[in-house]
């Protein structure tokens, strides 16, 4: 059977596309389609869709560790409920990523660095980007060769280390703000 290469600029320009499993019964598969430069994401069936932002700093670690992709919905184009969200600051040449949450009073708290949270009347002066459906981190994956010796087991010859991308911060988890809560809480407590 002969098969036919597709030329490289062809190749280059087809997304990527993965799919991730339910992982509890009833839960729907999804599948993600990257383009094929990585700025860009969507969810297939889905409206939910935007940029790809990298976290340039440890401001917002643990939860968002230097290095960090964003998937950020670009649908999502106001502030309804607290959570995560990327802002323009093309001033000062890039991205503000920030938990917002709203406060009794009406006023938000804006923490895109955990050091130094502030207090803000109202978001008009912020330009907001979208609300983050994901973070996704590097995470190291192993991978042995070997031959099977004579008693039934393995004699592992090369263990083989790649870095691969997988969601450390899922979509369903939601952020939440209280007035006397500070930003310090393990994400699993902030993470309901």
């Amino acid at each position: 059977m002969e098969t036919q290469k597709q030329p490289e600029s062809q190749i280059e320009k087809e997304p990527i596309r993965t799919t991730r499993f339910g992982r509890h019964r009833g839960e729907e598969d999804i599948t993600i389609e990257f383009s094929a430069d990585g700025h860009a994401f969507s969810v297939k069936g889905k409206n939910i869709g935007g940029r790809i932002v990298q976290a340039m700093d440890d401001a917002l670690a643990p939860e968002i560790p230097k290095g960090s992709l964003l998937l950020v919905d670009e649908k999502t184009t106001s502030i309804e409920k607290d959570g995560l969200f990327v802002f323009d600051q093309s001033v000062l040449g890039g991205y503000d990523i920030a938990f917002v949450g709203k406060l009794k009073d009406g006023r938000y708290r804006y923490t895109s660095d955990y050091k130094a949270p502030k207090i803000l009347s109202d978001l008009s002066s912020l330009k907001l980007i979208g609300r983050v459906w994901e973070v996704e981190g590097r995470v190291p994956f192993k991978t042995l060769s070997g031959e099977k010796t004579e008693d039934g087991g393995i004699k592992v010859r090369e263990v083989k280390v790649s870095m691969i991308w997988l969601p450390i911060w899922p979509r369903e988890h939601m952020f939440w703000c209280h007035e006397d809560k500070k930003f310090s809480k393990p994400a699993a407590q902030r993470a309901l």
